[in-house]
């Protein structure tokens, strides 16, 4: 009896990153907003948390 293989890969991090940026273009779910000169950007703090020890920091105290 041949055993069929029905399992399916995911790549969860790729999937993710879709989402969040999808949040991003909507704005959806941003809870913070950074302000360069007269341009606001909506972000997600954990994002930034995740990527730069400054913005860590920053948001731990």
């Amino acid at each position: 009896m041949d055993l069929i293989d029905h399992s399916v890969e995911i790549d969860h991090a790729s999937s993710m990153m879709r989402k969040i940026h999808d949040h991003l273009k909507r704005e959806q779910l941003c809870d913070v907003i950074i302000i360069a000169g007269s341009k606001r950007i909506p972000a997600h703090r954990l994002v930034l948390s995740s990527v730069s020890e400054y913005f860590r920091a920053m948001f731990n105290s």
